[in-house]
């Protein structure tokens, strides 16, 4: 047995530290997949709520925000389409 007070039950504080962050880490970006589509749903609504009160220029505004959350998300095209459509530019 060691006499070395930086070991317990057989790894060393650096090893548990390393472990925890690994943790955290691994925590803490399986999260932010779950937000950005969050995000990006809540502004999709946002932006149909005002397209359906005749606000395109604002709506427009809600799905390139949704773009930017989720830039592959074909439904945010889609909307931003029907944005520009009623703003006259399509």
């Amino acid at each position: 047995m060691n006499s070395n007070s930086t070991w317990i039950f057989g790894t060393s504080w650096r090893g548990i530290t390393a472990i925890a962050a690994i943790g955290f880490m691994t925590a803490a970006f399986s999260g932010c997949a779950r937000s950005t589509e969050e995000k990006s749903a809540s502004f999709i609504e946002a932006g149909k709520r005002l397209l359906k009160k005749h606000d395109p220029g604002r709506a427009v505004l809600q799905f390139r925000n949704a773009l930017q959350a989720t830039p592959r998300s074909a439904e945010a095209y889609y909307q931003l389409g029907l944005g520009y459509l009623a703003l006259g530019n399509g």
